[in-house]
């Protein structure tokens, strides 16, 4: 059981390890930026719209939020960024959040590079805006809010905190696995030594 233990303790460090590691330097980006836009009605905010009915169409924002990484936009963003990746690994390196409630979404971007980062959020803000404005008569784009600088992203840390349930989850079926095999070992050489009795014990009666 000591042995079992220790070799657990082993495999989930060196998992914990691996899952560090692996998302620092090879797969996630390192830094992030945040614009935020606020959708409005021409003429006057959708704010003042929710002040009246009391809710938004979560559909209308869901269709906005949608349209930000759209493929027409995220084409214009690099073309102005002058960007030689595909659109699906642009995609990924952006996020739009907003919740069903509010007229505002905030687009951030992730990025090895920390201005590369607050270039994407602040240019796509542009580009969405001006495809907004071009494209439909009812509403318009405000940014308030430009990113400016860049912070590190907390990837590493969700992956480490992933990384801990799993191993822990893993370690687990390890150990019930260890056991197992532990008992069914124990049981095969307790029927083997049964069967040498026996075996013995017919000799002896029969000599």
């Amino acid at each position: 059981m000591k042995n079992h233990t220790q070799i657990l303790s082993v495999f989930v460090a060196l998992f914990l390890l691996a899952v560090w590691l692996f998302p620092s330097f090879i797969m996630d980006p390192k830094y992030q930026a945040s614009s935020q836009l606020l959708i409005e009605e021409k003429g006057r905010a959708l704010q003042e719209v929710a002040s009246h009915s009391n809710r938004l169409d979560p559909q209308a924002i869901e269709a906005f939020a949608a349209f930000v990484k759209s493929p027409k936009v995220l084409e214009e963003l690099r073309a102005d960024l002058k960007f030689e990746i595909s659109l699906s690994d642009l995609q990924k390196q952006i996020t739009v959040n907003h919740s069903s409630d509010s007229p505002v979404l905030t687009i951030t971007a992730f990025s090895d590079s920390g201005q590369q980062s607050v270039e994407i959020a602040n240019s796509l803000s542009s580009i969405f805006q001006h495809n907004v404005s071009k494209n439909l008569d009812t509403a318009s784009i405000r940014i308030i809010l430009q990113a400016v600088e860049a912070r590190k992203a907390n990837i590493v840390t969700e992956n480490w905190v992933l990384g801990l349930v799993a191993a822990t989850i893993l370690g687990f079926i390890f150990k019930l696995l260890a056991g197992y095999i532990s008992t069914s070992a124990k049981a095969s050489a307790e029927i083997r030594k049964d069967a040498r009795k026996k075996e013995n014990q017919l000799q002896t009666v029969f000599k």
